[in-house]
C-alpha cells in the first residue's frame, strides 16, 4: 500500500514537472496558446484517464488480449531500441553481452503476459499472442542468445571457451532477472485488474508433479524443441520462423501445469529460483540438468540423423537463412545448429 502512494506521489509531481516544461515551451514558442485552447494538459493523463475521455468514461481497463499485446509491446520497444544502441555503439569486446542481455530481457518479460491471456482464452488466445510477438523480437534482434543450453552447446563441441559461455549464461540469468522486475513495473499501469493481484502474489513454485516427473518433462520439451528448430521447414525465412515458434508453443502448452514447461534455464531461475514448493537442488536438477541433457540428445540427433532425412543441400539453405547476423560474423562462437526458445 505504502509503495503504491509512492508511485502515485511520483507520478503526480513527474506530472507536474512534465506540465510546466510544456507550458513554458509553448509560451515562448506562441504566447497566445492558452487563449486558443491549445493547453496540453491530455499528454500528462493517466492512460486510463486518456482512454475514457476519448473512447468512453465506461472504460477502466484493457480486454485480456489487448492489454498482452501493450504489455509486451511496451517491453519489446525499450529492449529493442536499447538492442540497437549497444549494437552501434559498443566496442566488440562487450557487444556481445550487451546483446544477449536485452534480447533475454525482451524475450523473458513476455511469459506473465502471456499468462493473462491463457487465462482468458485457453492455449488457443495464449499461442495467437505468443508466436508473433516472439517471431517479432526474434527478426528485430537477430544477434545475441538467451539460452543457456545453446552455450553448454558451444563448450562441448568446442566452438567457445568455458570462461565466455560461463559469462553469457550469467548475463543471461541476470537478463531474466532483470525481466521479472521490468514486468512488475509494467503491471503497476494495470491495463487489467489481474495484474494487480499478480503482483501481491507470493512467489511458489511451477513444479506440480515430482522431481524426477519434471525433471524428465523438461528434458524431453527442451529436446523436441532444440530438434524442430534444426529442421528446414521451410524455404521462406519468416514461415520457417513462424511453424517453429508455434512448435514452441505447443510444448509449452503441454506441459505447463506441470513444470512450467519453461525450456530456458535462464527464465525459470530468474522467476522461479527459491520460491516455496522447490528447494534450490531441486530447482537446478529439473530447470537446468533436464533442458542441458535435453539439449545434448537433440544436437546428438541432428548431428547424426537429420542428414538421412534431408538433404545436405536444403539443410545448408536452412540453416544459412535462419542465421542473425551475429552468428555470421561470429563463427568461433557458433554451433552447426542453433535454437532461440521463446516461452
Amino acid at each position: 500500500m505504502e509503495q503504491k502512494k509512492k508511485i502515485q506521489q511520483i507520478e503526480f509531481h513527474l506530472g507536474t514537472l512534465i506540465n510546466k516544461v510544456l507550458r513554458q515551451y509553448l509560451q515562448r514558442a506562441d504566447p497566445g496558446f492558452e487563449e486558443r485552447g491549445m493547453y496540453l494538459s491530455i499528454m500528462i493523463m493517466k492512460w486510463r484517464e486518456l482512454l475514457q475521455e476519448t473512447v468512453s468514461p465506461d472504460i477502466h481497463y484493457l480486454s485480456p488480449a489487448v492489454a498482452s499485446v501493450v504489455f509486451c509491446l511496451l517491453a519489446m520497444l525499450l529492449c529493442v531500441i536499447m538492442h540497437k544502441l549497444s549494437n552501434v555503439f559498443l566496442p566488440g569486446s562487450i557487444k556481445l553481452y550487451a546483446l544477449d542481455y536485452f534480447k533475454s530481457v525482451a524475450i523473458f518479460t513476455y511469459p506473465l503476459a502471456f499468462g493473462l491471456t491463457r487465462t482468458y482464452h485457453g492455449h488457443i488466445g495464449y499461442c495467437v499472442i505468443m508466436v508473433p510477438i516472439n517471431v517479432i523480437s526474434l527478426l528485430l534482434m537477430t544477434e545475441g542468445s538467451i539460452s543457456p543450453v545453446d552455450n553448454f552447446l558451444f563448450v562441448i563441441k568446442g566452438k567457445q571457451a568455458l570462461w565466455r559461455s560461463v559469462v553469457r549464461i550469467v548475463i543471461q540469468v541476470n537478463g531474466a532477472i532483470s525481466a521479472f522486475y521490468l514486468a512488475q513495473k509494467i503491471m503497476q499501469l494495470e491495463f487489467h485488474e489481474d495484474f494487480k493481484y499478480m503482483l501481491s502474489n507470493a512467489c511458489t513454485s511451477d513444479l506440480k508433479v515430482t522431481v524426477f516427473l519434471g525433471f524428465l518433462l523438461e528434458m524431453m520439451g527442451t529436446s523436441w524443441d532444440i530438434w524442430i528448430w534444426s529442421l528446414p521447414l521451410s524455404r521462406y525465412h519468416h514461415i520457417n520462423l513462424l511453424i517453429k515458434m508455434t512448435n514452441s508453443a505447443f510444448v509449452v502448452c503441454s506441459g505447463v501445469h506441470y513444470t512450467g514447461m519453461y525450456n530456458q534455464p535462464a527464465l525459470a531461475t530468474g522467476y522461479t529460483f527459491g520460491c516455496h514448493g522447490t528447494s534450490n537442488a531441486q530447482h537446478v536438477f529439473v530447470y537446468w540438468i533436464g533442458p542441458f541433457i535435453g539439449g545434448y540428445v537433440a544436437d546428438y540427433i541432428t548431428e547424426n540423423f537429420n542428414t538421412k532425412l534431408f538433404s545436405k543441400e536444403v539443410m545448408k539453405k536452412d540453416f544459412n537463412n535462419d542465421k542473425s547476423r551475429d552468428q555470421e560474423v561470429t563463427k568461433k562462437t557458433s554451433t552447426k545448429h542453433l535454437k532461440e526458445k521463446y516461452n
